[in-house]
């Protein structure tokens, strides 16, 4: 069976603390590119929520990358921006520009 993981999915996968999250983190780990799959709109969401989380809850860009190039090593990305948002990610974040502001500068340089 094939399985879409949207960003909701994806955050809670990241966060040992969600509700979600042994639920979601075991559905990922038996997941791999013949069976699972994301958006690279999904990523973007999920690189934005993780950055612009309050305190200290909020990842570091770093973090946020680290994260994001384990999901594209193991999800089959489904749309026409999965090789370029990836270097978008490398070259727009920046610990001064969480969240938001971030998702801005990302999809600016995709568009």
């Amino acid at each position: 069976m094939k399985t879409f993981l949207d960003s909701s999915v994806l955050v809670a996968t990241f966060y040992g603390g969600h509700e979600h999250y042994d639920l979601s983190f075991a559905l990922f780990l038996r997941l791999n590119k013949r069976n699972g799959y994301t958006a690279a709109h999904c990523l973007s969401e999920v690189y934005s929520t993780l950055t612009g989380m309050p305190g200290k809850d909020r990842a570091s860009p770093d973090e946020a990358l680290l994260f994001l190039t384990n999901v594209r090593e193991r999800l089959t990305l489904v749309d026409s921006m999965r090789r370029n948002i990836h270097e978008c990610w490398k070259t727009q974040r920046s610990p001064e520009s969480p969240g938001a502001a971030s998702m801005k500068r990302l999809s600016d340089a995709v568009l």
